[in-house]
């Protein structure tokens, strides 16, 4: 039996009162990490809530990094994920509007956000060479999404198939 090749695992940063981290994303360099936190005293709600709020944050894997702040308000699950290559956007969840909409908005300088739809979703995947977003919309349907950048159009939107409840969770296969 061969030994493990990765190293000793080691502490990135360590954060007092945190109630909830979930990794999210990883930018393609490899030199930062996207993830969401929810403090204790938040955690104390019913978790997923609407009333349940988050921060995105990133950290990077240098010695003694200080995480930073990209989002203020998100869901606990968020989703985010950067777009892949170039990570100048970030596609998440939040429920500001009271329902689980997707966002986009820039990275890692959050300027204006854009609701991809207008009639919600979640679980927002990129496509590998970031020309297309997927998500699953309020009815369960896998939804794409393509444009390069701003002014998103309702017309750019496109259903591809209905997912069955089991087997929501997108996931997108690699290229082979």
């Amino acid at each position: 039996m061969r030994p493990c090749l990765f190293n000793r695992p080691r502490t990135l940063f360590k954060v007092s009162d945190a109630g909830f981290l979930a990794p999210a994303d990883v930018t393609a360099d490899g030199r930062q990490l996207l993830y969401t936190e929810m403090k204790a005293s938040d955690s104390t709600q019913a978790f997923g809530s609407r009333t349940s709020v988050a921060q995105l944050k990133v950290v990077a894997f240098d010695n003694h990094a200080q995480p930073v702040t990209v989002l203020e308000h998100v869901d606990p699950a968020t989703n985010a994920r950067l777009k892949p290559r170039t990570n100048d956007w970030v596609a998440y969840q939040a429920s500001e509007s009271g329902r689980s909409e997707i966002y986009l908005t820039r990275f890692p300088h959050p300027a204006a956000k854009y609701q991809i739809p207008q009639g919600g979703g979640t679980q927002p995947v990129w496509s590998r060479d970031g020309k297309t977003l997927y998500y699953l919309d309020t009815s369960q349907k896998l939804t794409e999404k393509r444009r390069k950048a701003p002014p998103f159009r309702a017309g750019d939107i496109r259903r591809i198939c209905e997912a069955k409840p089991i087997s929501a969770r997108i996931r997108l296969m690699p290229e082979v």
